[in-house]
């Protein structure tokens, strides 16, 4: 069971305590508080060895389409859109405490992937003999 949390540079939050969870916690606010963000926060805690989840809690808003650029899809969590800030989420669980932080790295530079070409068209025909490289 979670008994604290403590969430920096996520979203909305530069820094929030919430010092003393017990089984039944109810989060109460007005519209665009944090609420989900919240709970977002615990998801990507919990899905940390799936990077995936940084797209699907877009999803979950009901964002259905966004560029792989990473300031459309990972700046939307990083507070205030900075990539340059590490996000940092701690978690007391009963006795244990455990902290992740998430950090883009700019250095990274993605290389490219080769595909095989097929060696058929769709249909059968083979693309052998054929003038070019690709489908005609």
């Amino acid at each position: 069971m979670i008994t604290s949390a403590t969430i920096e540079n996520f979203k909305g939050f530069k820094h929030l305590e919430l010092p003393e969870l017990s089984r039944i916690t109810l989060l109460g606010g007005q519209n665009n508080v944090g609420k989900t963000s919240v709970l977002e926060s615990l998801f990507l805690f919990y899905a940390k060895t799936q990077p995936e989840m940084f797209l699907r809690h877009l999803a979950w808003r009901g964002i259905s389409a966004i560029s792989l650029e990473p300031d459309f899809a990972l700046a939307p969590v990083f507070r205030d859109y900075r990539m340059d800030r590490k996000i940092i989420i701690t978690l007391r669980e009963d006795d244990q405490e455990e902290t992740m932080e998430v950090e883009f790295n700019y250095s990274y530079s993605q290389q490219s992937i080769e595909l095989p070409l097929p060696s058929t068209r769709p249909g059968g025909s083979s693309l052998s003999g054929s003038k070019g490289s690709g489908y005609q």
